[in-house]
């Protein structure tokens, strides 16, 4: 994908400081800003435009900015050598600027390390967690819901050259655009186009970039100028809903295709659609024209000077994405096609091999790829092109290779303790719970997390200042929960966040008894960069010593139960999970598991 580049220049700015610097050959000579001098920013945009709506900034346009130390996170805000800081373009000519003197970065020293995290539109409200609320329902104007994100920029210090220093910010939604004619040739005028069944609202994570909790189905205005409609969309692995265009008082329905079950963050979908005398809306190309969102729309086919005007007929019976897993593999694309063809991949794109890359016909296609040794994902698009001939015109599809990278960290879980466990599920977890007399189940410093969890999920937080040793949540004991524990050895969970004072977490598991206090104990100590396994108590105490900080990491904690005779527990409750006060808590839980 084509992308914005920002060039990201630290200038001396010395009219701001009221006086000309001296050359010194016994200083450093930094090539960017330093100490006092504040960083600017310079936009490039190269060959196209990433913006919703034109080519180039609007004037005050605002961006948001992170700089923190490299190999770290922005997790905690308060630690960061800039959090969430405006910079605008007054002159709408690519020069940013800090938005006033509290929004100025400068770097934390002449050659400490650091990472730019940057998303734009600007907001001053971000939610708990740097998560970016997204509401696409108002349409009007495209650029103020066209969330663009940058988290390439790494490594960088005082003294980085300034052309090694640039932002490539990528769309993280989606568009969708309707060129929309009459059946009968007749002129549109004051065409509207409603979209139907489309999710509204999603949380945009902007530590990782993760696009999550997407709901609020609702109906919205696209936007419509002469014969075309435009919106941009929430990325979703499910088929979008309707379009109803309305033209002279009458209304068309858009129905998509089966075979259109998924959009893209960062595509834009193209429809060339005709209204019908029977309300129906023809779709001349079934399949949409999918282009990276920068590239130019070209329109449905690609015309030589010999080709006619009649397409060749070229599609592919399945998903236009090919997910493999980080094995080396092979999987097979069914092209149908009346003409000839040629497929060509990225250059970069070594890890692929496409048998056959060209041919005639119904063909199927092999898409080989190698074993992918790194922890990160990586994607390719094929262009599959049908050769024009002098009866017909070309026509261009892409097919997107991704290939997961090698297991690193934290797994997904499986094998809940009890129902609601991972915390995706917020109702099933709060029926979980027991409730002590009029008591909340959980307290309010212990809340739901959404995009904060493993792998952007939701997770259990516990955030504020805690007195005394209170319960945080009590497990209801089940049929189904004993059942799920016998033969288990552990229980596993995982934490990620601090706790202050040293102090620390305790669990209860309540085992059959007739005696108080000889359930098993199980306090946690320190938890910090290392999983740990922890054993039960010999006093049955609890107690909440310790140092717990992980670091912005997941920390895997395992309560070892093969010594709870035959894991059995009352009828009543089962589990407990206490906090050790007095000391204010940033802790998230996440996956409580049995193994």
């Amino acid at each position: 994908m084509k992308m914005k580049w920002i060039s990201f220049t630290l200038l001396a700015a010395l009219s701001l400081i009221g006086f000309t610097a001296c050359n010194s050959t016994d200083e450093p000579d930094y090539k960017n800003g330093y100490g006092d001098q504040p960083v600017n920013f310079e936009t490039n945009i190269r060959g196209l435009a990433t913006r919703a709506h034109d080519t180039k900034w609007d004037n005050n346009d605002a961006i948001g900015i992170f700089m923190f130390n490299s190999g770290s996170n922005i997790s905690n805000v308060s630690t960061l050598p800039a959090a969430n800081k405006q910079y605008i373009t007054p002159e709408a000519d690519g020069k940013f600027v800090p938005a006033n003197a509290e929004n100025t970065i400068v770097f934390p020293g002449a050659d400490q390390k650091v990472d730019i995290i940057a998303y734009y539109p600007y907001t001053q409200t971000l939610l708990s967690g740097n998560i970016y609320n997204v509401d696409i329902a108002k349409q009007a104007p495209l650029s103020n819901i066209d969330l663009l994100y940058s988290n390439d920029l790494k490594n960088v210090s005082a003294s980085t050259p300034k052309d090694q220093i640039k932002l490539g910010f990528r769309h993280m939604l989606s568009k969708i655009i309707f060129e929309v004619s009459m059946s009968d040739g007749s002129a549109i005028s004051d065409m509207s186009a409603t979209l139907k069944g489309f999710e509204t609202k999603a949380k945009f994570n902007l530590s990782d970039g993760t696009l999550t909790n997407v709901e609020g189905t609702k109906d919205f205005a696209a936007i419509v100028k002469d014969t075309k409609a435009e919106a941009i969309i929430i990325p979703k692995n499910a088929k979008i809903g309707n379009v109803d265009f309305v033209v002279g008082g009458k209304t068309y329905v858009w129905k998509p295709k089966d075979d259109l079950k998924k959009v893209e963050a960062g595509k834009k979908y193209t429809f060339k659609v005709k209204l019908m005398p029977d309300g129906t809306v023809e779709t001349l190309n079934p399949g949409g024209t999918i282009t990276d969102w920068d590239k130019i729309d070209g329109g449905e086919y690609e015309i030589n000077a010999e080709g006619g005007d009649t397409p060749a007929d070229i599609t592919i019976e399945g998903e236009t994405t090919l997910n493999f897993d980080k094995t080396a593999s092979t999987k097979t694309l069914s092209l149908k096609t009346t003409g000839k063809f040629e497929i060509s991949k990225p250059e970069a794109a070594n890890w692929i091999t496409i048998t056959p890359a060209s041919g005639s016909g119904d063909t199927n296609v092999e898409i080989k790829v190698t074993a992918n040794e790194t922890t990160s994902e990586r994607t390719a698009d094929l262009t599959i092109k049908s050769l024009a001939t002098k009866s017909t015109t070309g026509k261009t599809i892409t097919i997107t290779i991704k290939q997961a990278g090698k297991e690193d960290g934290p797994q997904p879980a499986s094998n809940l303790l009890f129902p609601g466990s991972d915390f995706e599920n917020w109702d099933t977890f709060m029926d979980a719970l027991a409730q002590y007399k009029t008591s909340p189940k959980i307290p309010d410093y212990a809340s739901k997390a959404e995009g904060l969890g493993m792998d952007g999920k939701t997770a259990l937080q516990i955030k504020g200042k805690i007195e005394k040793n209170p319960y945080l949540f009590t497990v209801k004991s089940t049929p189904e929960i004993l059942a799920s524990l016998k033969g288990k050895s552990r229980i596993n969970f995982y934490v990620k966040g601090s706790i202050s004072d040293g102090r620390s977490l305790s669990i209860n598991i309540y085992q059959k008894s007739d005696k108080y206090k000889q359930f098993p104990v199980f306090n946690m100590g320190d938890i910090k960069d290392k999983d740990i396994l922890v054993e039960a108590s010999p006093t049955n105490e609890n107690a909440y010593k310790g140092e717990v900080n992980t670091n912005g990491k997941w920390i895997k904690v395992s309560l070892d139960i093969s010594k709870i005779s035959n894991n059995e527990v009352t009828t009543a409750n089962m589990f407990a999970l206490k906090t050790g006060g007095t000391a204010t808590y940033d802790l998230l839980i996440d996956n409580i598991t049995v193994e």
